[in-house]
């Protein structure tokens, strides 16, 4: 695969190779047409944009810190806009930006947008909201992440989550998502980012088909967490968020909450993606949407878990089992799922033998997919191995890898198979040959 970097489009340069003044620049690799990231280029000369935010920083009196508030990012994504990150930031960033400082839009090489406001991105809503906060958080450093690195994901989720593009008929975009999420379902990651692009694309024309745009967004995050690329993962869950707030419909707005929750939990904020999730979950009154709850629960419980706060944790994961005994089985819930997740929740919490006690409760054909079992099995493989029993992790892994072998060439699971076989003492059988397999050894 082609490595993708950062070209400007006017000069065609790498940006990263010298100093530009212009902020249109494009992903792509060698030969393949530009995917913009900016979508206002322009080529006058502009004041380098870091020296003009701490400039207008310094005239408003704020702290990096008091500046990362109004912004909803931390003190230490304001110093990296300040140091370089503004240079590389996408229009929409910039705008924030300019906006909350008052900074003249053509002073960071901006098309004017109307009188700059005192917080909030021009026209968004519940730009004054928590969860609008979180949003600008994911943004923010989602964008400057895919900026810094050079987004190093396959190039077709780059582009369904940068610049979707594709003629695929308004009438085919169900069948389209279907496959994608079939794919995903099935353990070939790969090949649901390859089938997202048009479907993105083509969801974009009409308000109509906004459903179809965020369940696309959502599923582009979950394909990003899998392949390891947090910042990518990020910044598709914001635009399913904004969309869902576009169309107002509650169930939406909970199905992309959920990506962005598990985004902010990624990048360190449990108590923020909980206090998401909880607003999500409180949302959902009406009896159709129990199954739904239950996803959010699941997650909101693991969450809390990640966060040191076992009492909301256990008290959550009780009340999705109590919804699963009450509501049909489907691929996204159940009780077997809800158990799955009991097996993680328990394992951070630091109670491999609860956990375990779960895994031993999942009977083989309960889990809906491969996507699951395999994820399922690594869980356990994981616990197993934190309880010292070795060669039960092993054969969890090799499950796993029956059930959906992308999932073993994950970086996180290659993480732990090296950390395996670098522990002191014997290997355990099978775990060698198991590492060649999957790419953790090379």
């Amino acid at each position: 695969m082609q490595a993708v970097h950062l070209v400007c489009n006017v000069c065609t340069e790498p940006v990263f190779g010298r100093s530009h003044s212009v902020i249109s620049i494009s992903l792509r690799a060698e030969g393949d047409p530009p995917m913009n990231v900016a979508l206002h280029p322009t080529t006058s000369r502009i004041p380098r944009r870091c020296t003009v935010m701490r400039t207008y920083r310094g005239r408003a009196g704020l702290t990096q810190a008091e500046l990362g508030d109004l912004l909803g990012c931390s003190a230490s994504t304001v110093s990296r806009l300040e140091a370089r990150g503004a240079e590389r930031a996408d229009v929409d960033t910039l705008q924030q930006i300019a906006n909350v400082l008052r900074i003249p839009p053509d002073e960071l090489g901006l098309a004017p947008r109307g009188r700059p406001t005192t917080g909030g991105r021009t026209g968004m809503v519940g730009a004054t909201t928590r969860g609008e906060d979180m949003r600008r958080r994911i943004l923010l450093g989602g964008m400057l992440g895919i900026a810094a690195t050079g987004a190093t994901a396959g190039p077709h989720l780059v582009s369904a989550v940068l610049n979707p593009s594709g003629d695929l008929p308004a009438a085919e975009i169900p069948a389209q998502l279907r496959r994608a999420i079939t794919a995903f379902a099935t353990g070939h990651y790969g090949d649901a980012a390859r089938l997202l692009p048009p479907v993105i694309a083509a969801a974009q024309q009409s308000p109509r088909l906004a459903s179809a745009l965020i369940h696309g967004y959502a599923l582009a995050s979950q394909v990003a967490v899998k392949t390891n690329e947090n910042d990518l993962a990020g910044v598709a869950a914001d635009r399913a968020l904004a969309a869902a707030h576009r169309d107002g419909d509650p169930v939406l707005i909970a199905v992309a909450a959920q990506r962005v929750a598990v985004a902010l939990r990624r990048d360190n904020h449990p108590t923020e993606a909980l206090a998401l999730l909880t607003g999500a979950i409180d949302s959902l009154t009406e009896p159709t949407t129990l199954p739904l709850r239950g996803q959010l629960l699941l997650t909101a419980s693991y969450t809390a878990a990640v966060g040191n706060d076992s009492a909301v944790a256990t008290s959550m994961l009780t009340d999705a089992e109590h919804i699963a005994s009450r509501v049909p089985a489907t691929a996204r819930f159940s009780p077997a799922i809800a158990a799955g997740y009991g097996i993680s929740i328990h394992t951070v919490l630091g109670d491999t033998a609860t956990a375990l006690d779960y895994a031993a409760g999942i009977r083989a054909g309960q889990l809906p997919t491969p996507e699951r079992i395999a994820r399922t099995a690594v869980d356990a493989a994981h616990t197993w191995d934190l309880h010292g029993k070795p060669q039960r992790a092993v054969a969890a892994l090799v499950a796993a890898e029956r059930a959906a072998p992308e999932e073993l060439r994950r970086a996180s699971v290659r993480r732990r198979v090296v950390g395996m076989l670098d522990r002191p003492g014997p290997i355990p059988p099978g775990l060698r040959e198991l590492a060649t397999r999957t790419g953790a050894l090379v």
